[in-house]
């Protein structure tokens, strides 16, 4: 037995037989005990010495009388406080059940049904609060208590009574108010003047934590708020992020915007955006559909368009249209090959080199890189180089710096994981065969014109470089040609051998 529970015992022996501590927080050590008077068990919390030490105790439970006000179905109500022998306590019921946290600890993740139930009783008690002027600062999985299928909020308001109750800054207890990971930006940053917008952003790092397995670990990028996605959370959250409605993502990233203002007013507003059904698309009649086309193609005859380039952003608009969610706009952009990026000489106008990606589901695994290899080497018919890369990443060329300048280019391979696809990359460079190409011409034209010139014959200079030009160009484009077929080939082989072994990263 400890001294501050024998200490407690017998300060409130008359009122309350305390058993045992049950758990410890950050401000206060939580006992089990039974109310004598109602034969009921309760829930004693005692504020930790140190803290207490620095609070003005008259102050404390003032501040606290009020949480005794707040009378909500999702609240866990304040009971009694108090001090006992210099133990400052309040008493809480005592829920049997357990706490969201430990809810997640022993399940990881939490269905969306589910979740948003729980979401629901906790933002309409925190609305509630709201309404009755108190905010409660410290919204976390452990002040959630879960019983008979319902979510209680636990320690409302005691933040605020602990805040409002010192007199000097609570860091040199070691006590921060609000929690590392729910914190929103303007608590962190060691404001006072927080509203209900704070509790907004905690709540809905609660639900992201319910949904994905764990807390946002940095502030939302503008980007990010603009498109409504958490576009850098990590592969295993983003996964599960990709499986909700589109509608529950857009309502997380705009309660969890750094600028308070830009947020939910009050938590029942976001659990309405999280719930919020998709529009239907419209439906036309066969009547308005012809309609539409006609007029449609009066306009096309009238101002010609010219064809257009969709953002990403442009096609998920356009699939929401027609009931098409962006995630499977995602996952198609990703396994669609990236069209050929290529350059042209500015003289002859042939290839100097091309570019093609292409992106397949799975992770192919590093002891396939071996075989990788083998298919490289056998395909281009050279050994060439392994290139220095980040783990996970196979890079081939097939000759760098001196010895690619005296081949004449050289041409890669790249295959790299991407959020549990990969990457599969194929690229030649030949700028100096052509240059070469070029320089051989123009001496093969010079002999020409001197051999013709020596003979007595009329100049022939400029008909010289025209067909020395014209074989140059006919000779390039169709090495071009054979060299696209190979590198082609290579990356059909390549695709073939990450989608036979890639397995999930």
């Amino acid at each position: 037995m400890t001294a501050e529970l024998e200490r407690l015992q017998k300060a409130l022996a008359s009122r309350y037989r305390v058993d045992r501590a049950v758990g410890r927080g950050g401000m206060a050590t939580v006992y089990l005990a039974a109310d004598q008077r109602h034969q009921r068990n309760v829930a004693i919390k005692v504020v930790r010495p140190d803290l207490a030490a620095v609070l003005g105790a008259e102050r404390f439970l003032h501040e606290i009388r009020v949480t005794a006000n707040l009378s909500h179905p999702h609240i866990l109500p304040l009971y009694d406080s108090g001090v006992a022998d210099g133990l400052l306590y309040y008493v809480m019921p005592f829920v049997v059940g357990e706490s969201l946290r430990a809810k997640l600890n022993r399940e990881g993740t939490i269905p969306l049904s589910e979740a948003l139930a729980i979401a629901e009783d906790v933002a309409d008690a925190l609305s509630y609060g709201h309404r009755q002027g108190v905010v409660h600062r410290d919204v976390k999985p452990e002040n959630v208590l879960l019983s008979e299928g319902h979510a209680l909020v636990t320690d409302f308001g005691i933040a605020k009574a602990v805040s409002s109750a010192s007199d000097e800054p609570l860091t040199r207890t070691g006590v921060a108010i609000g929690t590392p990971g729910y914190m929103s930006p303007e608590q962190a940053a060691g404001g006072t003047d927080v509203n209900q917008r704070t509790d907004v952003y905690s709540l809905a790092c609660v639900i992201y934590e319910m949904l994905a397995g764990g807390v946002p670990s940095r502030w939302l990028s503008y980007e990010e708020l603009e498109q409504g996605r958490f576009l850098r959370a990590p592969p295993a959250q983003r996964a599960r992020l990709a499986e909700l409605p589109d509608s529950v993502e857009r309502a997380l990233v705009s309660a969890m915007a750094i600028d308070p203002e830009k947020r939910f007013r009050t938590p029942n507003e976001l659990f309405h955006a999280l719930t919020a059904p998709t529009p239907p698309a419209r439906r036309y009649s066969d009547t308005e559909a012809k309609d539409l086309l006609r007029r449609a193609a009066s306009l096309e005859a009238a101002e010609p368009a010219a064809t257009e380039d969709f953002s990403l952003t442009g096609i998920k608009r356009m699939a929401a249209e027609v009931d098409i969610p962006s995630r499977h706009v995602m996952a198609a952009a990703d396994a669609l090959e990236q069209p050929v990026a290529a350059t042209t000489s500015r003289i002859l106008g042939v290839p100097t080199g091309w570019q093609v990606s292409r992106t397949v589901a799975g992770v192919v695994p590093e002891r396939e890189f071996p075989v990788l290899l083998d298919i490289v080497q056998e395909t281009m018919g050279q050994s060439g180089v392994i290139q220095a890369a980040l783990p996970g990443v196979f890079s081939w060329a097939s000759a760098v710096g001196d010895e690619a300048k005296r081949a004449g280019g050289s041409a890669k391979v790249q295959v790299s994981p991407r959020s549990g696809r990969t990457k599969i990359m194929v690229s030649e460079d030949h700028t100096m065969t052509v240059a070469a190409s070029v320089g051989v011409g123009l001496v093969m034209a010079g002999v020409l014109a001197t051999f013709v010139g020596s003979t007595g014959a009329p100049p022939v200079i400029l008909p010289a470089l025209g067909l020395a030009g014209g074989g140059a160009v006919f000779f390039l484009r169709r090495s071009a040609k054979a060299r696209r077929a190979k590198l082609r080939a290579l990356l059909d082989r390549l695709t073939g051998h990450v989608v036979a072994t890639g397995g999930p990263e």
